[in-house]
């Protein structure tokens, strides 16, 4: 059993690295349009430190979610495919419970409000579209990154397990 500690971890590491890629691209992305609500041009230097922190949590809880998925409740692996979309399914439910202002859905829906006010909202408030496809492309990375760590997982899981079997055998 020993030899699925190190897959697991790495699968924690590469999400945390994940996280801090997000949160960087988010903090460059608020400061080029000012309009999400974000500081004034200029304090980002100090809101740096907050969004690394909120790139460890992000990274933290994607990582042990899909490593506690994958050590205890999908212990052996017949079927990649169902597997990669297991981890996929747990990476995007986190996402969806986790990710802050201004990227998450309620945030949006409360914004856009009943959805008869959908379509005028939108057509007089442009940069809510932009809005609502950056929520959108940022899950879908999240999803995306799920399903890399998924198959490394199983890359690194099936290379460890080998060598700890020549190990026993000789």
């Amino acid at each position: 059993m020993m030899w699925r500690l190190m897959p697991l971890s790495k699968m924690v590491l590469r999400m945390i690295v994940f996280g801090f890629v997000l949160k960087a691209g988010e903090l460059l992305l608020m400061e080029g349009l000012p309009w999400f609500g974000g500081p004034p041009p200029g304090d980002y230097a100090a809101r740096a430190p907050m969004m690394a922190k909120d790139g460890l949590l992000l990274g933290l809880a994607l990582g042990i979610s899909m490593a506690v998925y994958a050590g205890i409740l999908h212990r052996h692996v017949h079927k990649p495919a169902l597997f990669h979309l297991a981890l996929a399914i747990v990476g995007l439910t986190a996402s969806l419970l986790l990710v802050q202002f201004p990227f998450h859905l309620s945030y949006l829906l409360d914004q856009l409000g009943p959805l008869s006010d959908w379509i005028d909202f939108l057509r007089y408030e442009p940069w809510m579209v932009m809005l609502f496809g950056l929520t959108i492309a940022k899950h879908a990375a999240i999803g995306l990154m799920s399903l890399y760590a998924a198959s490394r997982y199983l890359h690194d899981a099936s290379a460890s397990f080998q060598k700890s079997r020549v190990q026993t055998l000789a």
